[in-house]
């Protein structure tokens, strides 16, 4: 069966066309807080698609759900949105399940495995969750490293700097723009590697589009960590496989 899965975060659509377990087509984009609008833009070109099921993960709220279904509803297949699940055959947790976000929990269905990990997501938000086995014991969320950065501009009078990622390998910074980017990157890495420390038999998994930065500077400090690019669509795909 042709599926169409679609990743509605905080700030990036996202979606994947697979058959069977072939990757016919994805895309990643920008929906500026209007992923309605966004998905109409591209109702065209999903429609062409021609999936026989949409499946899909969304953390914004019921308004715009309400939103993404009326749109969803013209592309002539039949659509579902994955919810958080207290138990799953392949995933406990011991979270609450209403405050537990959808792409948290799909990241750590599709990381559900026999190994003890910390699966970290990197994107607006930085969640770190501790997954023994497939068990899920709770966790921490900050703000991500660009979320740092213009938290920083919105609440001080002097740091008006751009937004940016800082210069690698970490070093001490000679400028305000570079010292913010490197501490908001050492700050995320920071809180990975306390969690690495409370858990030192755990795999470190990273995900989310800062992952890539946040492993190299891990590993620069002597610790590995894996990126997985597509935790969300693996778990995603585990949500919608029948029992």
């Amino acid at each position: 069966m042709r599926t169409l899965y679609i990743d509605l975060g905080n700030t990036r659509l996202k979606y994947w066309l697979i058959e069977g377990d072939q990757i016919l087509a994805s895309e990643a984009k920008e929906h500026l807080q209007a992923p309605s609008e966004l998905l109409m833009g591209l109702g065209h070109d999903l429609k062409q698609l021609n999936a026989a099921r949409i499946c899909v993960s969304s953390v914004l709220g019921p308004q715009s759900r309400e939103e993404i279904a009326a749109v969803l509803s013209q592309l002539e297949a039949p659509f579902e949105f994955a919810q958080v699940l207290a138990k799953h055959p392949r995933l406990t947790t011991e979270y609450d399940p209403a405050q537990l976000g959808v792409d948290r929990w799909l990241q750590l269905l599709g990381a559900s495995c026999d190994q003890p990990q910390i699966v970290a997501g990197a994107g607006t938000a930085l969640t770190i969750d501790i997954l023994d086995k497939r068990h899920h014991s709770g966790g921490f969320i900050t703000s991500g490293i660009r979320l740092t950065q213009q938290a920083l501009r919105r609440g001080t009078r002097q740091i008006r700097t751009l937004t940016e990622l800082p210069n690698l390998p970490l070093v001490q910074a000679t400028s305000t723009s570079q010292a913010v980017a490197s501490g908001a990157l050492l700050s995320a890495a920071g809180a990975i590697s306390f969690c690495a420390a409370s858990n030192p038999d755990h795999r470190i998994v990273l995900t989310g589009g800062d992952a890539p930065i946040l492993k190299q500077v891990l590993r620069d400090h002597g610790l590995n960590a894996e990126v997985e690019p597509d935790l969300m669509l693996q778990g995603l795909k585990i949500y919608f496989s029948a029992p």
